[in-house]
Formats: structure tokens, sequence, C-alpha cells
């Protein structure tokens, strides 16, 4: 090669910069590791290799080209790589828009019912028939199967989300209570919906059934009732059906007004005669802000609680839009004092104990409903044969006023002892 064929200090600086402009792009842009190294090589090769070369040619070639080509790389390289990793990031949020769609989207484009039976499908690939040995179904929020392998005693689990269903995972089931397909063959979802939304109204919540709104399948630990347990406006309690999409009697168990009539009807119906000896008795409203004046299991929930001397229930638990909980004795019972029966305690008394009270201490109207009270013993009283009596608060936890009256609704005195 001649003198005047050799390229130009200024020709290989430009060529450097070029390449090491090109070199970094790729390494800054591309997925692949291997090529993510290999760019930023070949880059700071070209780098220093112009630099290298244009020196021998030129001091001065060499000393600009220390400083240009970085330049060049920040100046031309940044930008160009940043427009590349715009335009990927959008064709990706594209992407996925497209075939990922929100699961609020693909939950609405499917029905209750078509959800039901997507679920009970899937449950087979989980495990070989699976449908008929499920532990659980939940719909809405975090969409989840859980199977019993009955060939292991493994819990098998999956969710949903708008990938699809995940992977199986496995654990050591802890309960056994399992339902299948066949369970289910009079349930509709979608029906189901729309009777607790109405429910729900009765009993004073929105009665909003949305794509959010979690329901579960599953049978119940203490009597193996399989219940559809919808999500309410409180989180203490649920809107239940059962499996042929029946509401449970209990939605004004939670209202002052029908008190006494609902637990008549709720003894019945578990086979408790009217008159059976009652221990205690407690009530509260299912308004948010109504307080009863001892520890309660319907506390939080709001509803009915009995609890009996004699015969083969022990206690009741009514919480409004649930099924009642009936515990049944075990072994004998034995006399406890005080004792009455439901008719002592009528739907009369209850509302006259809660008038006097409020017009003793000049309750506002709008507390009428906030009520919550409890019959049987009183600590006030002493002795084993002090009769049974009823404390009643009315308002809200922060200003209520107590009292203690008879069961007819006559008042002994103030306060809750």
């Amino acid at each position: 090669m001649t003198e005047s064929s050799k390229p130009t200090p200024t020709a290989i600086l430009v060529g450097a910069a070029i390449l090491a402009v090109v070199a970094f792009v790729v390494a800054g842009t591309v997925d692949d590791t291997a090529i993510r190294i290999l760019g930023a090589l070949v880059g700071l090769t070209a780098t220093i290799g112009g630099v290298v070369v244009a020196s021998k040619s030129s001091r001065t070639a060499g000393l600009i080209g220390v400083g240009a080509i970085p330049l060049a790389v920040l100046v031309l390289g940044v930008p160009i790589a940043g427009l590349i990793d715009t335009d990927d990031a959008s064709t990706s949020a594209d992407t996925t828009k497209t075939t990922n769609p929100p699961r609020d989207q693909l939950v609405a484009e499917h029905s209750l019912d078509a959800q039901l039976v997507e679920a009970l499908t899937h449950a087979d690939t989980m495990v070989p028939n699976g449908s008929a040995s499920i532990l659980s179904l939940r719909f809405g929020w975090a969409p989840e199967i859980a199977v019993l392998d009955t060939r292991s005693g493994n819990k098998v689990t999956a969710s949903r989300d708008g990938d699809g269903w995940s992977m199986p995972s496995r654990s050591r089931a802890t309960e056994r209570n399992t339902f299948g397909r066949a369970d289910l063959e009079n349930l509709s979802l979608s029906d189901a919906a729309a009777k607790v939304a109405e429910g729900a109204r009765k009993i004073g919540d929105s009665g909003v059934v949305t794509n959010q709104t979690t329901i579960e399948i599953r049978r119940r630990t203490d009597d193996d009732l399989l219940l559809v347990s919808f999500d309410s406006d409180d989180i203490m309690r649920k809107i239940q059906v059962d499996a042929d999409g029946n509401l449970p009697d209990t939605l004004d168990a939670g209202a002052v007004d029908t008190v006494m009539v609902a637990a008549a009807r709720i003894m019945k119906a578990a086979g408790v005669g009217a008159r059976t000896p009652l221990t205690g008795f407690d009530f509260k409203s299912t308004i948010d802000e109504a307080t009863i004046p001892a520890a309660s299991p319907v506390q939080s929930s709001g509803g009915i609680a009995m609890d009996f001397d004699d015969g083969p229930v022990e206690s009741i638990v009514a919480v409004p839009g649930e099924f009642p909980k009936v515990a049944r004795r075990e072994g004998l019972g034995y006399p406890r004092t005080p004792r009455f029966v439901l008719s002592e305690l009528s739907q009369a008394s209850v509302l006259r104990a809660r008038d006097d009270l409020m017009r003793r201490n000049d309750s506002p109207t709008y507390d009428e409903d906030v009520v919550g009270f409890q019959a049987g013993d009183m600590p006030g009283d002493s002795g084993g044969d002090a009769p049974a009596r009823i404390r009643i608060s009315v308002g809200p936890v922060n200003g209520n006023v107590e009292g203690v009256y008879s069961l007819n609704g006559r008042f002994v005195r103030d306060g809750s002892w």
C-alpha cells in the first residue's frame, strides 16, 4: 500500500467512532446476555484501537480521539439506544394488552356459571377425577381451586389470573370435607348472585355484587353443610346460599323490630321446642355503631345467639345472611339458673325496654335501631334464685346508654350490672 492510499488519522477516528457507537448501542439494547457482552468488548476495542492507530500517524489525532470517540458514543449512542428501548416497550405493551387482558376484563367476559364450569373442568386436569373431591372453589378476586388428591392425601391448589391457571402446588391436606360436581348440579351462581344482592339490601348492605366480589364454595367445618359464601359490606359476615341457591332464613335476625320473631323461627327450624329452657339470649343489631353489654358470639357480626339448658341442641348462633350454626349437645345437660323460655322474652317486651331506656335518657329517635341486649343472669344480682333479666344498650359505642330490665320490659336499674 502506497503512502497516499493509507487512511488519514481523521478517517481512522471516524471509522472507530462509528463502530464504537454501533457496538455500544447493541450492548445496551439487545436482551441476549452474550451478545451484550460481545457488543461492549467490540465497542471498547474500537475505541482503544482507533486511538492507537491514529496516534501512530499523528500524536495530535491520537489525543483528539481519546476525547472524541467516547463523546460520540454519549452524544449519538445513548439517544439511539433510548429510542430503540422506547419502541420495544411500546410494542411489548401492545402485545401484552392483546394477549393478556386484565383479569377484570377476563372475568367480565365469562358469566359466573361459565366460570364454575371452567373451574370444575380444570379440577380434573389437576388430579384425576379432581372434580369429585373438591375442597374449595373461589371466584371473583383471586380465583382459586383446591382439590384433595385422594391417592396421597395432598391438597392440590391452582390460582387464576389474566394468563390462565397457574401450575398446581401441593401441600398436606388438613381437612377432608370435600364436595363434587354432582353436588352443584342444581346451583346457578348467576341466579345466586342476584338473590344475594336482594338479600343483602334487606339487612342494610349495598347489595352490590361485582366481578371483584369474592365468592367461595366449600363445606362448613362445624356441620359439613355445603355453602356458597359472598362477601358482604361487613367483613365479619357473609351472605350465603346453599347448594340449591337458597338464601338462609336469617335476614331479619339483625333488626330489633323482628329479633324475637326470627328467633322463634330459627329455633323451630333447628328442631328446638318452644318450651326448651334458655340460659342466655344475645342480640346485636347489624348497624355498625351498635354495641352489646358484654362479650358475645355476635358482638362483631350482629345477630342472635341462644344457649339452651336442656335438649339435643346446646346453642344456636344466627348471623344475618348466614345459615345458623347449631351446636349439638355432647353428653347430658345439667340444670343451670336462671332459666327462661322464649315466650317470656317477647318482641313487645324488648321494644318496651328499649323505648323506656331511650325516654329516660332523652336518646335521639335515630338511635332506636342501634340496639344490643343480653338476657339471662345479671352480674349485679346475687344469690342463686335471682331471676333472668335483660341488660340493654341503645346508641353508638362511644355514646350509648344502658339499663337492666325484667323479661317483660319493666325497668330495674341503670347500667348493665
